[in-house]
This record gives structure tokens, C-alpha cells and sequence, in this order.
């Protein structure tokens, strides 16, 4: 649910997605649980999403998140939904492949939603003792853009960032941490087609008890089309591709600046030169002149 502050009271409403009201019977939260409420109310629920994005608390959005996707990657290993193949579940809004691994074949290759991931799974099991070793590719539907590209921050002051992929989840039967010495090949589909001016970002969730962030460590982008991207990463999380609009650089503008700019220091050059080196010409005026040269040089 969503709760805000007013004077004196406050004001909570669910939100929308499936998902989150499916799951909250799993968080701990003092919100109230959407999930029990009356089918009376299901289309004031419905209408939730009407509430301006820009009034829900990025924080309690993005400990949403991270509280969907860990418990996510615990549910999918429960007895009713981890046999292998390929699923769809309705309630959760969620598209999967379950895979066990073969002794005999390093790689495996699966499919959610239109997203695939290959992996190694002698690599991702290594060091563990699994009678049952399997991998799962989990593609939520459900979420639209949410955690949105709010959430990333390269640094560089990157403008315009939007998710342009659903998010999936890459998991192991085992509750071991593992480190993977070989990557990850995950192909994502986009939601709107990539032009000549954008730029894809590979990311992973990181999330903490504080909420989550999307970022690039550990995950590289490796290429992108119009409809797909194709990204690898060390380790096993929630992942997405973000996408930015980048400034369109004409090579022809930019001959023309470094000409016009390299002509325009030759001339300074030049007026200084004579200036301070023709004395029949040396004045207040010139003396003038020759500051002024100089200045717009440095």
C-alpha cells in the first residue's frame, strides 16, 4: 500500500499491481495489507494507479522492490512451482523456465517472456552439494516501471533514463551465495524500439533494508538492435536495461568548430605579435589592444 502524511491524519490506498497485493501477506509493514480487502473495493484498487507517480515515495517504492524480489526468488523454489518447463502464473503476474541442469552440458539456455538467459551451470553450482541442481529465469509482467529509471545514477549525469525492458530474475535451486568466474549472457526484449540516439544500460538491482538502487557493477552491456539488447553479468539478481537519449553529434558541425576555433587563435596570435612587436605603431591605444588580444586567446 501507499500511505502519505497529511495534517493531522494520513492517507494509505493500494496500489495497483498484482503482484504487490499477492505478496504483501510476505512483507513486514505496518501498511495495511491490500490483499485483504473486500471484493467490494477491488475497483477503487483498480483505480489506484491514478494516484500521480511523482506523490509515492521512492523510498517505499524501492523497499517494495527489493522485498519482491528476494521473496520472489524464495516462492519460485517452493514445491507448487518448481517443476521444470516453462509457467505462467496469473496471480503473480509472472512468466518462468525452470531448467535442471545436465551433468553432461555446461551450458543452459532459457527462455521467459521473450528474455533469455544462458548459463553455466557447473559454474554457478560449484563448491555446492545439490541433488537437484537447477537454474530459473523469472519475467515479471506485472511491474511495468516500477522501480522506474529514477532509481540509476551513473555518475556521468545521464538525462532521460527510462526502463525499456521488463525486469527478470536469474536464480539457483541453492540458497548458497555463489560467485560466477563465468558471466551470464542475459537478451532482454524492448518495450519501445531503440533509435540511433539512445544509449542501453545493462543493470541489476541492488537493494538493501535502506531500499535499492539499479547499477552497473558486475553487469556489461555487450549489444543492442532496435528490439533487443544483449548484456552479461557476474553474478545472479534482478536485471533490466535502461535506456537514455544522447545528444546527436553532426561530424560535419564539428570540423567546422575546430577550423573556425583554430583560425580564430591564429588571428589573436597574430594581432598580439604586432602589437607588441611594431613599435612604430605602439600607442596607449595598442597597448590597449594587445591586453584585450590576450585575454581572448587564454
Amino acid at each position: 500500500s501507499y500511505c502519505r502524511n497529511e495534517i493531522g491524519s494520513y492517507y494509505c490506498s493500494c496500489f495497483s499491481y498484482r503482484i504487490f497485493n499477492w505478496l504483501a501477506r510476505f512483507f513486514k509493514s505496518d501498511q495495511e495489507a491490500c490483499y485483504e480487502r473486500s471484493s467490494e473495493e477491488t475497483p477503487f484498487l483498480e483505480n489506484s494507479q491514478e494516484i500521480p507517480k511523482h506523490k509515492r515515495n521512492p523510498e517505499n517504492i524501492a523497499k517494495i522492490a527489493t522485498q519482491i524480489f528476494q521473496k520472489m526468488e524464495e516462492i519460485i523454489w517452493t514445491e507448487d512451482l518448481a517443476s521444470p518447463g516453462k509457467h505462467e502464473n496469473t496471480t503473480l503476474g509472472i512468466v518462468y523456465e525452470i531448467k535442471r541442469c545436465n551433468e553432461t552440458s555446461e551450458k543452459t539456455f532459457l527462455e521467459a517472456g521473450n528474455n533469455t538467459m544462458d548459463i553455466d551451470c557447473t559454474d554457478a553450482f560449484k563448491g555446492t552439494i545439490e541433488d537437484r541442481s537447477a537454474v530459473a529465469l523469472v519475467t515479471y509482467q506485472s511491474l511495468q516501471d516500477m522501480p522506474n529509471g529514477s532509481f540509476f545514477n551513473d555518475g556521468r549525469g545521464t538525462q532521460e533514463v527510462k526502463l525499456n525492458s521488463h525486469v527478470v530474475s536469474g536464480t539457483i535451486s541453492t540458497k548458497k551465495k555463489v560467485y560466477l568466474s563465468e558471466p551470464v549472457f542475459l537478451t532482454f526484449q524492448h518495450v519501445q524500439p531503440g533509435g540511433t540516439r539512445t544509449k542501453h544500460f545493462c543493470v541489476y538491482w541492488n537493494g538493501s533494508e535502506e531500499g535499492g538502487i539499479w547499477s552497473t557493477k558486475g553487469c556489461h552491456h555487450v549489444r543492442s538492435n532496435s528490439s533487443h539488447t544483449e548484456c552479461k553479468c557476474f553474478h545472479l539478481s534482478s536485471f533490466a536495461v535502461l535506456m537514455a537519449l544522447v545528444s546527436e553529434v553532426d561530424p560535419v558541425l564539428t570540423v567546422i568548430t575546430y577550423v573556425g576555433l583554430s583560425f580564430s587563435l591564429l588571428c589573436l596570435l597574430l594581432a598580439a605579435l604586432t602589437f607588441l612587436l611594431c613599435r612604430p605603431i605602439q600607442s596607449t591605444s595598442t597597448s590597449l589592444h594587445l591586453q584585450l588580444s590576450i585575454c581572448l586567446f587564454l
